[in-house]
This record gives structure tokens, sequence and C-alpha cells, in this order.
């Protein structure tokens, strides 16, 4: 696997070998693990995440989640990640289920794609004195499907420039 941080492509199909087939779960962890390496630099690296995402085995489809998570911070995958881990964050596996919820939480805050400006005053024509609503994760509370939005109904304000 120490190859696959070197970003050797060629790998790929053989690591997609491990990851989907061998017998063990260790290989096909460590497999997963690699692509998901792979896939900051290698397109094709990134497509595999998503066929290994829908794995049966958790531990691969943990693997897959933290590529996808890692390529949340990547604007040309960004919106494909998210998709993917919208997905997985209501999988079976519990483990799974909260390393996507608190993963998303961590990438949606820091980024201000999803927030919505409105009103506030200030009168200057929209610069200034408005308000940014948004959850935890920083998307609309009101169009949001991620289960924090669900439990949690708080409002954080902060001021937009």
């Amino acid at each position: 696997m120490a190859a696959a941080r070197s970003g050797a492509g060629g790998l790929l199909p053989m690591l997609r070998e491990a990851a989907a087939r061998d017998k063990a779960q260790d290989v096909r962890r460590e497999a997963a693990s690699a692509i998901g390496r792979l896939s900051r630099e290698l397109p094709q690296a990134f497509g595999l995440l998503a066929e290994l995402a829908e794995h049966d085995d958790p531990g691969v489809v943990l693997q897959a989640a933290r590529g996808l998570a890692a390529a949340l911070r990547d604007p040309a995958n960004r919106a494909v990640a998210d998709a993917m881990l919208e997905r997985l964050a209501c999988h079976r596996n519990e483990i799974v289920r909260e390393f996507v919820q608190i993963e998303r939480s961590r990438a949606l805050a820091a980024s201000d794609s999803r927030e919505i400006r409105g009103g506030g005053g200030g009168g200057g024509g929209g610069r200034g004195g408005g308000y940014t609503r948004r959850c935890r994760t920083g998307c609309a509370m009101s169009s949001c499907t991620a289960m924090c939005c669900k439990r949690w109904r708080g409002f954080r304000m902060t001021a937009s420039t």
C-alpha cells in the first residue's frame, strides 16, 4: 500500500479487486484506504469511491467515506462527494453514519457555499447589516435533511460581510 502514497495509478485495478473481493477484511479495508488516497490525484480513483461506498463491508464503506470526506475540500469534487456522503449519512452501520455526519458538518461549516443571506436592516443595498441563518452544518435549516437539523433546531447568527 506504500506505493499508493506515491500516486501510482497503475495500481488501481489491483486495489479495486482487493477492496471488492479479498477474503481478508484488513486487505479490503487497506485497499479502499489506498484508493481514497489516490483519489486526491486521480479522477478514476475518485470514481471508484462511489463503487466502494456501496460495498457490504462497513470497513470498506468507512474508508470510502474518508476519501469522499477529503474530497469535500476540493471544489471540483465537492458536489459529487457531498451527494454520496449524504446517502451514507443513513447507512445501516452506526459508525459509518456518525463519521459521515461529523465530516459533513465540519466541511459545510467551513464553507460559505450554503449560506443564505437575508434581512437585518443596515440599509446598504445588500452589503453589510444582513445576517446569515445557519445550523451547525452551515446549511439553510428550512431545506436541510441532515440529521443534526432534525434534532437540533437552533440557529447561529453571523453577520454577513
